[in-house]
């Protein structure tokens, strides 16, 4: 897939200028290798245990027209023998639709993940391990001079040096679950406040605040940005000795975007992670939503 994004790259760089689609409908098209991964972690006093699919990779095409950007992913197959280093394979339905309007950048995401290895377990990938977890984000920048379409991979370069603060606001709901407990037995007496628990409800209402720094050298961009909140949760456990709660945890995240403008495309990667934690009876629990990049954007 990478040589793919690379001959789609080489060959609107050289013949992109003969290509005229509709100028009132595609301003831009991205060809993309995507990494995504919804991790989840259970935590009591020092014990730690930790859930994740394995390296699932995506072959993405996404068009935009003004603020808007519409798109479609592909999951890559995955090898004989990285299937049998992991001992199986974890399978996902990842969407994220995404827009800006004014200072505002949104997105919804919808992710259904099959599949988790638990950490440090030789027991490879435990197929009955599922979640599901979908919401809206969205990101305002206080800054008035600021344009969210230059940093979000919409219709505009990346031209000038850009910074503000920035409030965001996250709302989902996860649900992490399998048919036997999330828990291996051997593992079951060192996470005894979750007890058996095969299933885990999260209703989450994060509000962070932050802040975004674009820098520019010559052709050369580099975009940073980090978050810092709280997350207010409604959260259930079945077959747990912990009581459904409404928690208050945290909510952090961190980006960062590197990449060479062209004269009429960019190429670059892009990084971003978020994790919302809810702590119920001292014992935590906890999900990471990853996303990266390697893009080829091409303007019309």
């Amino acid at each position: 897939m990478v040589g793919i994004v690379f001959a789609l790259a080489i060959i609107t760089a050289i013949w992109g200028d003969q290509i005229h689609p509709p100028k009132k409908l595609i301003e831009s098209v991205e060809y993309s290798l995507d990494f995504a991964s919804l991790n989840h972690t259970l935590e009591v006093a020092d014990e730690v245990i930790e859930y994740q699919p394995t390296g699932l990779s995506y072959s993405s095409i996404r068009l935009s027209h003004k603020d808007f950007t519409i798109g479609v992913s592909l999951q890559n197959p995955i090898s004989e023998e990285d299937k049998t280093k992991s001992k199986g394979e974890s399978n996902a339905t990842d969407i994220q639709l995404s827009s800006t309007w004014g200072r505002v950048y949104y997105e919804l995401f919808y992710q259904d993940y099959k599949g988790y290895k638990i950490e440090g377990s030789d027991d490879g990938i435990r197929s009955n391990i599922s979640s599901l977890n979908y919401g809206v984000t969205a990101v305002y920048f206080f800054n008035k001079s600021f344009r969210p379409a230059t940093l979000f991979g919409h219709t505009e370069k990346n031209r000038s040096p850009q910074k503000s603060s920035i409030i965001e606001v996250n709302i989902s709901d996860v649900k992490f679950e399998s048919n036997e407990s999330l828990i291996p037995t051997e593992l079951q007496p060192k996470f005894n406040g979750f007890g058996e628990v095969t299933r885990v409800d999260a209703t989450q209402y994060a509000l962070s605040y932050g802040y975004t720094r674009q820098f520019q050298l010559s052709n050369f961009y580099l975009l940073l940005k980090g978050t810092i909140g709280l997350n207010i949760s409604d959260l259930k456990f079945k077959n747990s000795n912990l009581k459904d709660d409404v928690t208050i945890g945290t909510a952090i995240g961190i980006g960062g975007d590197i990449g060479y403008e062209f004269d009429q495309s960019l190429f670059g990667i892009m990084i971003n992670s978020k994790r919302l934690s809810n702590t119920s009876d001292y014992n935590t629990y906890s999900q990471i939503r990853s996303f990266g990049s390697l893009y080829y954007r091409f303007f019309f």
